[in-house]
């Protein structure tokens, strides 16, 4: 396992950091050369269905240091409208200093409570989080970096809306 880890570190400190759309923020003291869906076996997923779990995952090269590295994500609809953002700060979660050279390696889980269509990721790095979300440095923030296919799930309720409440149904007659 641990030389796995290696050879994959290895991999993602040559790999081409990758490029956002207009507007997006590179700074030079670390870049994203990951973000991609992934099964439970770590394989790379370019549709998912429904109502099902998914599970991003961010890979960023450090290249100085950062004292209090936070990554996040956001996805927007085809119309360009965020759905919903999140990074590992507002989360709660700190992930302690990162030294240069290193990988930062984060994946967020969660349900996919998104309708059938298309959607486009946009992924950041911070450094030093305070307040209500708010950041001392933005590193990287890289609009549209990647795509997401959602297809219906033939299993689940039918809804309409963007989100999928998964309603829970009880009811009696008298």
């Amino acid at each position: 396992m641990e030389a796995a880890r290696e050879r994959h570190a290895f991999l993602v400190r040559d790999a081409v950091p990758l490029d956002g759309k207009a507007g997006s923020i590179r700074t030079g003291r670390a870049e994203c050369v990951g973000a991609r869906f992934v099964d439970a076996g770590g394989a790379d997923q370019l549709t998912l269905v429904a109502d099902s779990p998914a599970t991003l995952e961010l890979e960023f090269r450090i290249d100085e240091e950062l004292d209090d590295p936070h990554a996040g994500f956001k996805i927007r609809d085809r119309f360009g409208v965020v759905l919903f953002e999140t990074n590992t700060y507002c989360m709660r979660a700190h992930l302690g200093a990162a030294a240069a050279g290193s990988i930062l390696a984060v994946r967020f889980a969660f349900a996919l409570s998104l309708r059938p269509d298309e959607y486009t990721i946009t992924v950041g790095l911070a450094n030093g989080g305070y307040g209500d979300g708010q950041f001392r440095e933005v590193i990287c923030y890289l609009h549209e970096v990647t795509a997401l296919a959602v297809l219906p799930n033939p299993a689940a309720i039918t809804w309409a809306g963007a989100v999928n409440l998964s309603p829970q149904l009880s009811f009696e007659k008298y």
